[in-house]
């Protein structure tokens, strides 16, 4: 597979990741059953879509 094409299956999968509407709400439902704050999930959730970013070492600006 080609490097460029990597780079856009990469920003696919941060894309789904930050923009899924539905996955917050799965979320929302986890951190019901396991009795975890809602808001305390959310933060640790974007605290770790950030660190796949910095994994995939994309500059912050191509996700907006």
């Amino acid at each position: 597979m080609k490097q460029s094409q990597k780079h856009e299956i990469r920003l696919f999968i941060l894309t789904q990741l930050l923009e899924m509407d539905d996955l917050r709400w799965k979320l929302d439902e986890v951190a019901d059953t396991y009795d975890i704050d809602s808001l305390e999930a959310m933060e640790f959730f974007e605290q770790e879509v950030e660190r796949i970013n910095k994994l995939f070492n994309y500059p912050a600006e191509q996700l907006k």
